[in-house]
C-alpha cells in the first residue's frame, strides 16, 4: 500500500478506521439493545430486523413526535399540547411477552431517556442524528470505502487509488482527529 500526503503509511490509516469502525459498531449495536434487558421479559423486534434503532422525541402526555429546531425553539415543546415532558424513544416496535400481565404481545418501542423536561432542541436534536441506525450507515459507507481501496490497490489504477487514499486520510483526520491524535499509527 501506497502513502499519503503526509507520509503516513496509507495501512497505518486503513487500520486504524477499522479498528474506530468496529467500536462504533459495537456502540450502535449494543445501544439497540440496552433498554431492553430486563430479564423478567422476554424482548423481540417486530420487524426481525438489526439494523439499529431509530429515535424519535415523543410527548410524553400525547404521544405526538416532537421535531427538535435548533433556531426556534427554546426547549422542546410537543407541537399538539405544548408540553415539554419528552422522551427519546425508539421508532421500531417491540414484542414483550410479560409474566406479570394478561396481554400476550404488546409492541411498544424502547425508552431510552424516559422523562426529559425543558431540553434544549439542538441537544435534542444532536441526540436524534446519533441513533444506532444513522451510526451503522455511516459505518457502512465508510467500510466500503475502504474495501474499495482493497480492491483497486490490487490493479494498477493510481489515480483511482490516490483519490480513496485522500478520502480514507480525511475520514480519519477530519472524522476522527481526537483519537487519532493519541493512536500510535498516527506519529509512526
Amino acid at each position: 500500500m501506497g502513502t499519503v500526503a503526509n507520509a503516513v503509511p496509507i495501512d497505518h490509516y486503513v487500520a486504524f478506521l477499522t479498528r474506530v469502525l468496529d467500536e462504533e459498531e459495537r456502540w450502535a449495536r449494543e445501544a439497540s439493545r440496552t433498554s431492553l434487558r430486563d430479564t423478567r421479559v422476554d424482548v423481540t423486534r417486530v420487524d426481525g430486523t438489526s439494523d439499529g434503532e431509530h429515535w424519535t422525541w415523543e410527548c410524553n402526555r400525547c404521544d405526538a413526535t416532537v421535531v427538535p429546531d435548533p433556531v426556534e425553539d427554546e426547549f422542546l415543546e410537543c407541537p399538539a399540547c405544548g408540553s415539554y415532558s419528552v422522551s427519546l424513544r425508539s421508532v421500531e416496535g417491540y414484542v414483550h411477552r410479560s409474566p406479570y400481565s394478561d396481554d400476550s404481545e404488546l409492541p411498544l418501542p424502547s425508552f431510552l431517556i424516559h422523562t426529559a423536561e425543558e431540553v434544549p432542541p439542538p441537544f435534542g436534536g444532536y441526540l436524534l442524528r446519533q441513533s444506532p441506525a444513522r451510526v451503522l450507515a455511516r459505518i457502512d459507507a465508510a467500510r466500503r470505502i475502504v474495501k474499495m481501496y482493497d480492491a483497486i490497490s490490487c490493479g494498477h489504477d493510481d489515480e483511482a487509488l490516490g483519490m480513496l487514499a485522500d478520502v480514507i486520510e480525511t475520514l480519519v483526520v477530519v472524522g476522527c482527529a481526537e483519537e487519532w491524535r493519541d493512536a500510535p499509527e498516527s506519529s509512526e
